[in-house]
């Protein structure tokens, strides 16, 4: 059931990605991890490393709760360099009498080995709860700043700016000023990515579900606009949610090469993931290469780099089942207002993940799945096409819909050896491309 190309620890809990950055040649993917247990408990982070997002370093330990400022746990953060020295910025966690106070502190990497240099910031600014987390680090116009994740004192969700000039004492400048109304409680996890358009991403908790979008307990959107820096006004042109599976959150990007990667991951229902018996839990996405469309609506691709894992190609119609549990599928079809379109996913004599298309609704039902189960909607503008770029890894599955205007990711189990992928139907509509790629690993 581990997935093979996607970014696991050997044992314990996995969730958010932190401090997504390339450093000396590697790539650096800081995640929150319990290495003692399955529980949202004993935050350290976790560090792997690597050049190709296929290939990862043995995990290490980068920074754990042993401080006065984060004995409760080091949650999440960023990093940045400062004359070619790595620094991360994190969250401390201290609780006390059924109160919680937070530190956002600085470590820094000397002799292969973080350093913590303590607090920055060590006031909750007035007006604010003590759900204030989560910095993330910014530039814009050579100026230094970070983001943190907010909860105001009527309880409304919020993330707040800071001018961070190296390690100066934080200066607050205010909270951005949002034009969307989304009744969250708490802002998780703020990044901000600047292409044409400034994107800001983060993880609001608290959105009432709807029946084509905010499905999950928690969720993760992108809003595409413009943020004024001068009067921290936000104005948005396009607000989505960036995954519509059952598995993603609290995202982080590393801005200078347009990605991201999420968990794939969600603090309910852990206890029905069959991988719990082997003592380790959640993963990580791939890792996404981040655009804006012609109409400035954000655009997430699978990086590159996986194409490299392609060993085998299938390609013509598709006629029969195909074996396997990892690799790439690649569907367009051509489609009408009467098209319907089934398949068959993670398919096994006991268990059985299908997609299905019909009148531009896209279903994801893991219902017959082993452990996890339930059913996803994802409603599409209307096309004369639909392509589907799918990816099955063991227990992971990420569909990009459309050339990355949609994705869908979730864990699926099957622990049964005979599983396949099967189109059983297709109605009022032409296949116009089928290529699977069986993996090497």
């Amino acid at each position: 059931m581990r997935p093979k190309y996607h970014l696991t620890a050997p044992f314990g809990l996995i969730n958010d990605p932190n401090g997504f950055i390339k450093y000396k040649n590697e790539y650096y993917l800081f995640f929150q991890w319990n290495p003692d247990g399955l529980l949202h408990e004993n935050k350290h982070w976790g560090l792997k490393k690597t050049k190709d997002f296929i290939n990862f370093s043995d995990v290490e330990i980068a920074l754990e709760p042993d401080a006065w400022f984060d004995k409760d746990g080091c949650y999440s953060g960023t990093s940045r360099t400062i004359n070619d020295k790595l620094y991360l910025i994190y969250t401390g966690n201290v609780k006390s009498n059924h109160e919680r106070q937070s530190y956002q502190c600085v470590a820094k990497l000397e002799n292969d080995a973080f350093v913590k240099l303590g607090p920055i910031l060590k006031e909750i600014p007035q007006g604010y709860t003590d759900h204030f987390r989560d910095p993330f680090y910014f530039e814009r116009d050579n100026q230094s700043y970070f983001m943190i994740g907010a909860q105001n004192k009527e309880l409304e969700g919020e993330a707040l700016i800071y001018n961070w000039d190296v390690f100066d004492q934080p200066q607050l400048l205010g909270p951005i000023k949002f034009d969307q109304k989304l009744d969250a409680y708490m802002w998780e996890c703020p990044n901000l990515w600047q292409a044409q358009k400034d994107v800001l991403i983060f993880s609001p908790q608290g959105i009432p579900n709807e029946k084509y979008q905010y499905q999950n307990l928690y969720h993760s959107v992108a809003a595409v606009g413009k943020l004024n820096m001068q009067d921290l006004s936000f104005k948005t042109e396009h607000l989505s949610e960036l995954d519509n599976g059952f598995d993603f959150y609290a995202p982080q990007i590393y801005e200078k090469e347009n990605l991201l990667i999420g968990w794939m991951g969600l603090p309910e229902k852990e206890m029905m993931h069959p991988s719990q018996k082997d003592n380790w839990l959640h993963t990580l996405t791939m890792v996404r290469t981040l655009s804006l469309n012609e109409d400035n609506e954000l655009i997430q691709k699978p990086h590159p780099f996986y194409k490299k894992l392609r060993m085998k190609k299938i390609n013509g119609i598709l006629k029969e089942k195909f074996f396997f549990n990892y690799g790439e599928i690649k569907l367009d079809f051509k489609i009408n207002r009467n098209t319907e379109i089934n398949l068959k996913l993670f398919a096994s004599d006991n268990y059985q993940t299908t997609l299905t298309f019909k009148n531009d609704i896209l279903t994801l039902d893991r219902s017959q799945s082993e452990g996890l189960t339930g059913i996803r909607y994802l409603k599409l503008k209307p096309k004369e096409s639909l392509k589907l770029q799918i990816f099955m890894d063991k227990s992971t599955l990420e569909i990009f819909v459309n050339d990355g205007e949609k994705v869908m990711s979730s864990r699926i189990y099957n622990t049964d050896s005979d599983v396949f992928f099967e189109l059983t139907s297709i109605e009022n509509v032409k296949l116009q491309r089928f290529d699977f790629y069986e993996f090497e690993r």
